[in-house]
C-alpha cells in the first residue's frame, strides 16, 4: 500500500515521526508537567461532558504524566499532552503548545475542495516553485498520509503546530492525472523566546507584526459586480457588532444578489454568526441546541433591522461553503 490510511488520530501521526533524542533539563520537564496540570484542570472544570464520552480521563492523564517524566524531548512531552486530549475526539478541544522559536514556511498554500486537496498558490522563489509545484496540482499525501477533508486538520496540527518538519514529502497529481513525489524544503525563520513584553522596539513588536499579518489575512472583504451581485468573503467569524453587520448588509442591499463566501471559515464568535444570520433572514432562525454541563440552551438568531432578502430586486442571498 503506497498511501498510509489515517486511522489512529494524532497518536498514529506522532509515531510516524523520527524523534531526535535530546537531554531535557529539569526546568523544561517541570514546565511540561505544569502545562499538563493546567490542561487537566481546565478540562475537568470546563469540558461540557463530565463523563468525557466514556474515556477514562484519569488514566489518560496518568499515562501522559508517566511518559513526560521519562521523556528526553520537550517537543515530545508536549505531544504526549496533545495525544491525551486527542482521545476525547473533539475538534473543539485541542492543545496549543508554547510557540516555537522558529517558523517554517513551505512557500505554498492549499485548500480542500469537496473531498480533495489542491494547491492554490506557490510563492515565487520558494523551494516549492523550484520543484515545479503549480496551482491546480492535487495533494494526494503529506508525509505518507492520505489528504482528505476528515484528516487534514490533524495532519496540519501535527506537522505544522506540534512538530514542524524541515521537509514535507508530498505526493502530487497534476491536472492531467500524472503523479509524482516531491520533497519540499521549508524556509526557516529563526526567532527567540519572548522574555520582555515591555520592550516595544523588540520582541513585542515582532508579536504585533504577526498579529497584524493575521488580521490582514482574516479581514472581511468584498467584490461588487455592478447592480446584479456582491460577493462578501468571511474568512472566519471574528468579533463584529450588530451595527457593523448591519452596515455590511446595507451595502449588500444595493445589489440584486448576494453571495456570502464561507469557504475555509473555521467558525469563531457565536454572536457574529447570529448577527450574520439575522442580516439575511427576516424571521427567527434556530442555530442549534448548545449542550453543556448545566443542560441545553437553544441558540436563536434574531433578524436585524431591515435585513437583506433580495425583495424588490428579484434577487436572493446564497451561502457558498465547503460541503461537510
Amino acid at each position: 500500500m503506497n498511501k498510509a490510511k489515517f486511522v489512529g488520530g494524532i497518536i498514529t501521526l506522532l509515531a510516524s515521526l523520527a524523534w531526535t533524542q535530546q537531554t531535557m533539563s529539569k526546568f523544561d520537564r517541570d514546565r511540561a508537567l505544569d502545562i499538563l496540570r493546567t490542561v487537566v484542570d481546565d478540562v475537568r472544570k470546563h469540558y461540557y461532558d463530565p463523563k468525557f464520552h466514556g474515556v477514562d480521563w484519569d488514566a489518560k492523564v496518568a499515562e501522559a504524566k508517566a511518559k513526560i517524566e521519562k521523556e528526553t524531548s520537550f517537543n515530545m512531552a508536549m505531544s504526549h499532552i496533545a495525544a491525551a486530549l486527542d482521545t476525547l475526539n473533539d475538534s473543539h478541544t485541542v492543545f496549543l503548545p508554547p510557540l516555537h522559536t522558529y517558523r517554517h514556511d513551505y512557500g505554498l498554500q492549499y485548500q480542500i475542495i469537496g473531498e480533495r486537496c489542491f494547491i492554490t498558490h506557490v510563492r515565487p522563489g520558494s523551494d516549492a516553485e523550484k520543484k515545479g509545484i503549480k496551482p491546480g496540482d492535487e495533494i494526494l499525501t503529506i508525509n505518507g498520509f492520505d489528504v482528505n477533508r476528515d484528516d487534514i486538520l490533524k495532519i496540519q496540527y501535527v506537522f505544522w503546530v506540534l512538530r514542524p518538519q524541515a521537509t514535507l514529502h508530498l505526493t502530487l497529481a497534476d491536472p492531467g492525472g500524472s503523479q509524482r513525489s516531491v520533497d519540499v524544503a521549508a524556509k526557516v525563520h529563526e526567532g527567540g523566546r519572548v522574555k520582555n513584553l515591555a520592550d516595544y522596539g523588540g520582541e513585542i513588536w515582532d508579536l504585533r507584526q504577526q498579529y497584524e499579518a493575521y488580521e490582514w489575512l482574516t479581514r472581511i472583504r468584498y467584490v461588487e459586480y455592478g447592480d446584479p451581485l456582491i460577493v462578501i468573503k468571511l474568512p472566519e467569524f471574528k468579533y463584529l457588532t450588530a451595527l457593523e453587520v448591519a452596515g455590511m448588509m446595507g451595502k449588500a442591499r444595493k445589489h440584486q444578489g448576494l453571495i456570502l463566501d464561507l469557504r475555509g471559515n473555521p467558525g469563531g464568535v457565536l454572536e457574529t454568526l447570529k448577527y450574520m444570520i439575522g442580516g439575511v433572514f427576516d424571521k427567527e432562525v434556530k442555530i442549534d441546541d448548545r449542550v453543556g454541563r448545566k443542560g441545553r440552551k437553544l441558540e436563536m438568531a434574531n433578524p436585524l433591522h431591515n435585513p437583506y432578502t433580495g425583495i424588490g430586486f428579484g434577487g436572493r442571498a446564497v451561502c457558498a461553503r465547503n460541503p461537510a
